[in-house]
């Protein structure tokens, strides 16, 4: 709606992970080294872990961008599945040749075969499971036995487990401690400080621009959106969203900070309505 007015060629606070948008504030540039480097090593199980909104999920996606075709790659969106439904869903997502009516033992030989043939071509293969707080024990167990494929001297498959904090919770499980003990790299991704909230906005602008941008935050909305987001970037970008329709409404160009207390106070009311209402948040 207010794309044209402020000289946007796409929306600069959309929902979507897209890698355009990506911003290395300081916890998202150690991530994503962290990643790199647990893929370059083979370091078995790698966990990357943070709370709802803070750009797990875009990191990932930076990440898969950056990485060469000598790296193949699974991404798992839907851990919600049974052991068996997310071996399938990986083996369909690196292409691996096999038998759809076959059983595990016979899939696993396959499988094996090919990550033996990916590690003769020089190529690492990669799996990489978001939301993994909702994996099952049963499941986390199966991606255990996957991860036993090697030769004397290298892991033949990497894998990285995306989610909540509440992933810690699961691993620490004495059911799956055999798993948890492989976890050779961790990485937690904190919120924005007040120093990078202001920088985050800039760049999202600069991103979504034509040319120039043509709207300016004030200082002091930028603190009222700091303070009001805690600098989690999901919330960030709902509330520049809805101070730049403000902004659009009013045929203003300069987000003032009454313009960025407004969407506060409803994602306040909003949060604590529902807390009322006894649904879940």
């Amino acid at each position: 709606m207010y794309t044209n007015f402020f000289g946007f060629h796409t929306k600069p606070f959309s929902m979507t992970p897209d890698p355009a948008f990506f911003y290395p504030s300081d916890a998202h540039r150690e991530g994503l080294a962290n990643l790199r480097y647990g893929i370059k090593e083979s370091m078995g199980f790698i966990v990357l872990t943070g709370e709802v909104g803070t750009g797990k999920t875009l990191l990932i996606r930076s990440l898969l961008e950056e990485l060469g075709t000598e790296v193949k790659r699974a991404l798992i969106l839907n851990p919600i599945l049974d052991p068996d439904e997310m071996f399938t869903a990986i083996l369909r997502d690196l292409e691996v040749p096999f038998d759809e009516n076959a059983g595990f033992g016979t899939k696993l030989e396959s499988f094996n075969e090919y990550l033996i043939e990916e590690f003769s071509a020089g190529r690492r293969v990669v799996v990489i499971i978001d939301e993994s707080q909702n994996l099952s024990v049963e499941a986390l167990e199966r991606l255990r036995l996957l991860s036993n494929l090697e030769t004397d001297t290298a892991k033949l498959l990497q894998i990285i487990l995306v989610g909540q904090p509440e992933l810690n919770t699961l691993l620490s499980k004495p059911a799956i401690r055999q798993l948890e003990q492989r976890v050779t790299v961790r990485h937690h991704l904190k919120p924005f400080t007040a120093e990078e909230t202001p920088k985050y906005i800039e760049h999202r602008i600069e991103v979504a621009s034509e040319f120039s941008p043509k709207v300016v935050f004030e200082k002091g909305a930028l603190k009222q959106i700091h303070k009001a987001s805690k600098g989690i970037p999901r919330l960030i970008g709902v509330l520049c969203d809805y101070a730049l329709l403000i902004a659009f409404t009013e045929d203003k160009r300069t987000i003032t900070t009454e313009m960025a207390r407004k969407p506060s106070r409803n994602t306040a009311n909003n949060k604590n309505s529902t807390k009322k209402r006894g649904a879940p948040t």
